[in-house]
């Protein structure tokens, strides 16, 4: 984050963020919030995993736009004919390489979605449904419902093994308070309580398939997952919390800590670094990440294409059908909106594909914004050398009527933020990510080599703006991974509402990165009590750190040696460089 708000951005502006505010103030942000359990439907409720004649018949909701999310992109159709436009391939591929994250509403699309490796039911089966049509296979189809899912089963069809959770079943009424929160936390606006022993039932998407009179069943993003143990790593490292607090040295006070010896401390973290090392070349060099950090294994889909449901649909005594859609409907997709110099401009997110968004101001104050290299918005600037730029992002989010059976979107975790721009001589690439993967580094790379294989210049448009997003990607590859780390030592399911900020090059300035809307719905795996919201807490507050360190460090990675970067961190490290106190606020001091 830039200098002139590092300390109030970064580190007082991480807080926990209760579910039905709107953001309006830049910073990083964890959420929370508690979802209320349905009451008992006023009718018998009906339950089927076969299709049954009470459905809705197919057809798009009200306000949907067909061809947003499920979008054939020129790499979809490659993938297809990879996979030799196979059907039960395209379904194993989705199942067995995308990873599942909880949360409700369309979000990424098909295609961000394959960039990220990663979605959620409606992302998954956009991404399902755009391979098969890509094949060939147009007669598909979505359908929306409620799902009634055990949380424990003898075969692991279960929420405990699709979520990868730890916690035990043995008090119902904790098991429920703690999806009530996680379900909450997540965005979703409806869940029942089925049989008070063991079964909940919430909103699910999953793809309908006709190949000739067989009509198939498909749910890409249900995956069972099994835990996996890595090695011991504090142990592997030879960690001794002793030494390395005397190596850090200093002065450390109730209140502040004063003239740390960074230089012994780097060295006592490198021997640690080089005694983990040598333990995976030595005792497991082929390991996977799950292998050496812990975490959970997809078991991979054998058993074909389904004509039935996996699980039972609920309809609420008769108010809630499952509903079949053509599309993805856009009153349950997430949208971005830009605004500058009285003029806006909107996208539901999936639209974005994982393309480049950026921002430039020419001499005379000239603001273009692009997608890749569409020019989508231009508008002319006057005024000081600054100008406001707000960032909205809508989440579908809210509570369910069901008497009409709909979203009543009410802002949750929705953010609005507006923030200084240069307004002239200074381009910015607009960054977006959610749980990225390399996949779309790489992509974006590549791009960036085209462009100058073309000839074109390094001051020219496309090669800095596509330079900048580069970067601004890797940070928000970097930062993740270390969340992902962190939280899978911390017994924490990781999750992101929304990344949005910056990466700048302003005249006479120079180069930042700024992501200064970030919403985490970081959730714990194994309960909901004191203790647990305490270890989300902590792991929130470490992955902040390491994200603000990423700040300088993305920046220095990227430029000649001897050019120093700034951060949160790096002003800390500064601070006890000149032997400055370093303080921790607290309501006792």
């Amino acid at each position: 984050m830039n200098t002139t708000r590092l300390l109030i951005a970064s580190l007082l502006m991480t807080a926990a963020v209760a579910c039905a505010q709107t953001l309006t103030e830049p910073g990083w942000y964890s959420a929370n919030g508690q979802l209320s359990r349905a009451p008992a439907p006023s009718g018998a409720t009906k339950q089927s995993t076969q299709p049954t004649g009470g459905e809705q018949p197919l057809g798009p909701l009200s306000g949907s736009t067909p061809g947003i999310a499920e979008a054939v992109t020129p790499e979809i159709q490659a993938l297809a004919r990879g996979l030799e436009n196979d059907p039960l391939r395209i379904f194993n591929y989705v199942h067995d390489h995308i990873r599942h994250v909880l949360y409700f509403g369309s979000k990424k699309g098909a295609q961000l979605t394959l960039l990220e490796r990663s979605g959620n039911d409606f992302d998954q089966s956009a991404l399902l449904v755009a391979l098969l049509q890509a094949a060939g296979y147009t007669n598909t189809g979505y359908q929306f419902g409620l799902l009634q899912m055990p949380y424990d089963s003898a075969d692991h069809n279960d929420l405990h093994h699709w979520l990868g959770l730890t916690l035990v079943n043995t008090n119902w009424s904790n098991t429920t308070e703690y999806f009530s929160w996680l379900l909450g936390t997540r965005g979703y606006p409806f869940y029942l309580d089925v049989d008070q022993t063991n079964t909940l039932a919430f909103h699910r998407v999953w793809v309908t398939l006709t190949i000739g009179t067989n009509t198939y069943y498909l749910d890409p993003a249900f995956k069972v997952s099994e835990p996996v143990t890595g090695i011991n790593l504090p142990s592997a490292m030879g960690l001794s919390t002793n030494d390395l607090l005397t190596a850090a040295g200093g002065t450390a006070t109730t209140d502040y800590v004063q003239s740390l010896n960074e230089g012994a401390l780097r060295n006592k973290l490198r021997d640690y670094t080089t005694n983990l090392v040598n333990f995976i070349q030595t005792n497991c060099p082929n390991a996977s990440v799950e292998q050496v950090l812990g975490g959970q294994q997809v078991t991979t889909w054998t058993n074909g294409l389904s004509q039935s449901r996996l699980f039972p649909t609920d309809d609420y005594g008769g108010q809630m059908p499952v509903v079949n859609w053509t599309s993805e409907p856009t009153n349950l997709m997430a949208s971005l909106t830009i605004s500058l110099a009285s003029t806006n401009y909107q996208w539901f997110i999936p639209a974005l594909q994982g393309q480049r968004l950026s921002l430039t101001f020419d001499s005379s104050g000239l603001a273009q914004l692009w997608q890749d290299d569409t020019l989508l918005l231009q508008t002319s600037t006057s005024g000081g050398g600054s100008i406001s730029v707000t960032l909205s992002i809508n989440h579908p989010f809210g509570t369910w009527d069901t008497t009409s059976n709909t979203l009543i979107d009410n802002g949750n975790f929705d953010a609005t933020v507006a923030a200084n721009y240069q307004r002239t001589n200074a381009t910015y690439a607009l960054m977006y990510a959610f749980e990225p993967d390399a996949k779309w580094l790489r992509e974006r790379q590549e791009q960036l080599d085209a462009y100058r294989q073309q000839g074109l210049a390094d001051s020219s448009r496309q090669v800095v703006s596509e330079t900048l997003n580069v970067m601004g990607l890797g940070w928000m590859l970097q930062s993740d991974r270390a969340e992902q780390t962190l939280s899978v030592q911390s017994g924490i399911l990781n999750q992101y509402h929304h990344r949005l900020g910056r990466m700048a090059q302003e005249g006479s300035h120079g180069y930042y990165i700024d992501v200064y809307m970030q919403l985490d719905g970081l959730f714990m795996d194994n309960g909901v009590a004191t203790q647990d919201w305490h270890r989300l807490d902590k792991t929130f507050d470490l992955s902040s750190y390491f994200s603000s360190a990423m700040e300088h460090g993305i920046i220095e990675q990227l430029q000649s040696s001897g050019l120093v970067a700034a951060s949160t961190v790096k002003m800390l490290e500064l601070a006890s460089t000149n032997s400055l106190k370093i303080y921790l606020a607290s309501s006792a001091n």
